[in-house]
């Protein structure tokens, strides 16, 4: 199913609320755009439990957040906020309504005819990150 969601050629606008941890945020996380309600929170807490997170949680977190941030989160197991998530770029838009919300966000990226964004095949926010590392770990050829 998450396959399909992040493979469509149409905009896959996941919408938000309440608590989305576990699976679904992972599931959230294939939708090619997240908006989430103001009271939202979202995580990965299962490490709390002894277990790692499934369902490419762990995979697809660092381009959506970043590294440093999604380190926190997968090995702390601590949801963040609505507000917290949209400065990060965990989300793309805060909604009143997830229904009417993410209807209206799915518009306005059709409108706008925005590339869909899979954050599989996104490594902006890690490519900054490694320009910015203070110490990158060189590879010698063998």
């Amino acid at each position: 199913m998450m396959e399909v969601l992040e493979n469509s050629p149409k905009p896959v606008v996941g919408a938000i609320h309440s608590n989305r941890l576990r699976g679904g945020l992972e599931v959230a996380l294939v939708c090619h755009y997240r908006v989430a309600t103001k009271d939202a929170k979202l995580g990965l807490p299962e490490v709390k439990l002894g277990l790692l997170p499934g369902a490419g949680g762990t995979q697809r977190r660092p381009s959506a957040v970043g590294p440093e941030l999604a380190v926190k989160m997968i090995v702390g197991g601590d949801p963040i906020s609505t507000a917290d998530a949209r400065k990060n770029g965990l989300i793309d838009e805060v909604v009143a309504d997830p229904a009417t919300g993410g209807e209206a966000f799915a518009r306005k990226v059709l409108s706008e005819k925005r590339q869909l964004r899979r954050l599989r095949d996104d490594d902006s926010k890690l490519a900054a990150a490694m320009r910015t590392a203070r110490y990158l770990p060189t590879l010698s050829p063998r």
